[in-house]
Parts: structure tokens; C-alpha cells; sequence
């Protein structure tokens, strides 16, 4: 297990866990990349190494490391918080632990023991990091594995590749369809004018995608390195966006009881309370200024 942080005082209240694909181990691919990212960005990352290929078991792994993780580091102790995630295998180990650690024990059935202890202790899921998540088997995208992202009530950020083998053009578009997502804005990347790939990043809601053209599944690109090196930081950047959406979230960055309350984040109703508030902090703020109701509403 390795962990990445900043310097400085500690009160970390949000991190990020990761874990790797069904080769490998906590320093292949793209993972030590993600873990600078999430550092530059305020947010310490625990990296683990799972040898099993069960994706369930894994996720039984994962909440038992979470439970304990203040142990492990002092920059995890104050931590309730998780930004869960991995790559390939390890993705979809992620959004099964997430699942469960969201899951509220009389709601649970029995069966995710280390989903409801983490419940208990004040844990909760709030992000989700997919890097080359396998849509599907090789050669069948009508094998989609979609109902278990379908399930969760997560901001989700997809890290793919259109050249990649288990998330080919047809089954990604019927993922996207199945679990809601939309492209409501697209940036063209500025790789061309560096001589590598185009990156198309794409939002809706709290679901993110940056995806490479031509990338395979482990986020490469064919040619020289030069080419590699801008794609590498524009995936960097989208993870370090999503992680600082995060931390802006009621109780992301205000202490572990604040991150508590904030359970039902992303929830209808919540989103209505706060645009609720909102208004109300605004109109308060306009009977004593038209400075101060402009202020207010960019709140």
C-alpha cells in the first residue's frame, strides 16, 4: 500500500483509493499518474495491490482497508469521505465497494458486512474514478456491464480509450444510453496543435468522461513518447477537476462530521436544498447591497 499526499497540516476529510487491473499492482499503468493528480489537488491517494481477479472479493478488500485506513497514515485519519476507483478490473471492483458502502445497513439484506461497518463509522462514498472501466467482454458488446453502474447515485468520472477492446464505440454509446449519461459539453483538446491524439472531454451532471482517440486499454497511444506525454496530463487534469468538485461539496473540506451529514449528496432532494438556501443567502445579501445579490448568486 502506498500513499501520496501534499505537505503540510493535516485534516484531510476526502481521499482517493485505488487499485489496479486484473495485472499487475499498485505502481502499473496510469496509477501512479492519478496519484500526483489527486495530490496536486489537495487529496491524498491510498494505492493498494489485490492478487485476486474476483471483482467481489476485491471489493470485500477494499472496505476492509478503508475501515482501517486512518492506521495506516496520518493523512487518512480524519478521513470519511472516499473517491473510490481503479483500472479495468480494478474499476469495477471500485464501484461494487462503493455500492456497498452506500448502502444503508436496513436497507442492505444481509451479506455486505464490511459496506455496513463502514456505513456505521461515518464512511461514505462520494466519487467514483473509472480509468479503462470493461464495458464489456472482448468481441461481445451485447454482454454490457452496466447494471451495477446503473445502481449507484455517484458522480462518476470515465477515463477511456476509443481503441479499447472491452469498450468498443457501439457498447460504450449503449452503456452511456443505459446509466442516463449525455454529452452536454465538449472541448475540443489542444493535443493536435502538440502532435498527439485528440482528447474529447464530456460532462452531464456529475458524470464526467475524458476519452482519447485511439488510446487502447491501458490509456496508450501508438508513436513516440512526445505524443504520450500530453494525453497523460490532459487525463491528469480531468482527474484533478473531478476530485476538486468533490472537495467544493458541503463537508468536503469542513471536518469528518460535515462529510457525514453529507450522505445524500447528489440526491434530488439535496441538490433542491441547496439551490434553496442559495436563493435565500442571495435575496439577504441584495437587501443590504446589489453587490452583494450578485455575490450571492455566484455562490
Amino acid at each position: 500500500m502506498v500513499v501520496t499526499s501534499v505537505a503540510g497540516p493535516n485534516g484531510f476529510t476526502t481521499a482517493l483509493v485505488l487499485t489496479h487491473g486484473a495485472k499487475g499492482d499498485l505502481s502499473a499503468g496510469r496509477l501512479p499518474l492519478y496519484a500526483k493528480a489527486a495530490a496536486e489537488a489537495g487529496v491524498p491517494c491510498l494505492r493498494i495491490t489485490l492478487a485476486s481477479r474476483n471483482p467481489e472479493e476485491r471489493a470485500r478488500i477494499m472496505q476492509a482497508v478503508l475501515l482501517r485506513a486512518g492506521t495506516l497514515s496520518r493523512a487518512l485519519r480524519g478521513v470519511r469521505r472516499w473517491v473510490l476507483g481503479g483500472h479495468s478490473l480494478g474499476a469495477r471492483a471500485a464501484a461494487r465497494a462503493a455500492l456497498g458502502i452506500n448502502r444503508r445497513p436496513r436497507a442492505q439484506g444481509g451479506g455486505d458486512e464490511g459496506g455496513q461497518q463502514l456505513w456505521g463509522a461515518g464512511h461514505r462514498a462520494v466519487g467514483l474514478v473509472l480509468s479503462s472501466f470493461p464495458v464489456h467482454p472482448p468481441g461481445k458488446p451485447e454482454l454490457l456491464h452496466d447494471k451495477l453502474l446503473g445502481a449507484l447515485k455517484l458522480p462518476l468520472l470515465f477515463l477511456r480509450g476509443t481503441a479499447d477492446p472491452f469498450s468498443t464505440p457501439s457498447g460504450w454509446e449503449q452503456l452511456r444510453s443505459r446509466i442516463g449519461s449525455r454529452d452536454v459539453e465538449r472541448a475540443a483538446a489542444q493535443q493536435r496543435r502538440l502532435g498527439a491524439r485528440p482528447v474529447r472531454s464530456m460532462a452531464s451532471g456529475g458524470r464526467r468522461v475524458c476519452e482519447v482517440q485511439g488510446a487502447d486499454h491501458a490509456l496508450r497511444i501508438s508513436g513516440p513518447r512526445a505524443m504520450q506525454e500530453p494525453v497523460d496530463r490532459q487525463l491528469a487534469a480531468a482527474l484533478t477537476g473531478f476530485l476538486k468538485q468533490r472537495l467544493k461539496e458541503r463537508g468536503g473540506a469542513r471536518g469528518a462530521a460535515a462529510g457525514v451529514k453529507d450522505a445524500s449528496e447528489g440526491s434530488g432532494g439535496e441538490r433542491r436544498r441547496r439551490k434553496r438556501r442559495r436563493r435565500l443567502g442571495a435575496a439577504a445579501q441584495g437587501r443590504a447591497s446589489p453587490a452583494g445579490a450578485a455575490a450571492g448568486r455566484r455562490i
